[in-house]
């Protein structure tokens, strides 16, 4: 009689892979348990998240979606399918999936974060804010509490760094006419002016010409240039006025790079990605 097949044992040889960053091994373990268990919703669910940890967004998607459609409530099937949706810009379908899974677990971590990145996107701060303290409430390790500051300070945190700045990174930013603002979250029409989108994200951004691409014969090539800072996405990533002051000199720096004709490659040999 041949044995039932044990999908909490590929389970934990997954994990095991995952653990040691082997994640080839441990999609080979998720699609094996696919095959053997092809009722059942984990797989689909584990491969989600495989690929998702992969940056693979379509695949993911489409293992996030077999899991909803095996399990209709599954709420890391939604919030999954609703990260992939945001990181795409497709916020409406990002929104509605994080609100039935609000429906049914108005707690959850990470559906209450997602809430938040959607209601930025939305000028909603305030509501932003209270979606955010629910997830930090949830889970204050995964979700640390917020750190927020006003505009008026952060751009005196901008101006610190900036005043730090070598003569000639100083003498270039001058010579290029860029002028450095902040904002709160990336425009949708400067993430959806790329193919793919450029991620919701980012923490700046630079509007122009490189420095090579500039010519006297291409007007639009000469018009001033920007570097922008997105306030609240920074602050997502920093927990202090320390680690703000760093992550804005570093992102300063990447977009500086970007002027440069540096292209991501280039920046993160330099220590700038």
């Amino acid at each position: 009689m041949k044995k039932p097949y044990d999908i909490d044992a590929a389970y934990e040889k997954l994990e095991q892979y995952w653990k040691g960053n082997q994640l080839g091994e441990a999609i080979k373990v998720a699609e094996g348990a696919a095959r053997n268990a092809p009722y059942s919703h984990e797989p689909e669910l584990w491969l989600g998240d495989l690929y998702f940890e992969m940056d693979e967004w379509d695949r993911a998607l489409k293992h996030y979606l077999k899991a909803l459609e095996m399990e209709p409530e599954l709420i890391e099937a939604m919030t999954g399918a609703s990260k992939i949706y945001f990181e795409k810009c497709r916020f409406s379908d990002a929104e509605k999936l994080v609100d039935e899974a609000l429906m049914n677990d108005p707690e959850n971590g990470e559906a209450n974060y997602q809430k938040a990145l959607i209601l930025e996107r939305k000028k909603d701060f305030t509501r932003a804010d209270k979606f955010l303290s629910k997830a930090h409430k949830s889970d204050p390790e995964y979700y640390p509490s917020t750190f927020k500051i006003k505009r008026k300070e952060f751009d005196r945190i901008v101006g610190d760094v900036l005043d730090g700045f070598t003569e000639t990174l100083h003498g270039f930013i001058k010579d290029q006419n860029i002028a450095v603002i902040t904002e709160d979250v990336p425009d949708n029409n400067d993430l959806l002016a790329s193919d793919p989108p450029l991620s919701p994200h980012i923490l700046g951004l630079y509007r122009g010409s490189p420095t090579q691409d500039r010519s006297f014969d291409s007007a639009w090539s000469m018009l001033p240039n920007q570097v922008v800072l997105y306030q609240r996405n920074l602050e997502h990533f920093c927990q202090d006025r320390e680690e703000l002051k760093e992550q804005i000199w570093v992102t300063l720096m990447h977009e500086i790079g970007h002027g440069l004709g540096y292209n991501e490659a280039d920046l993160e040999k330099r220590g700038l990605d």
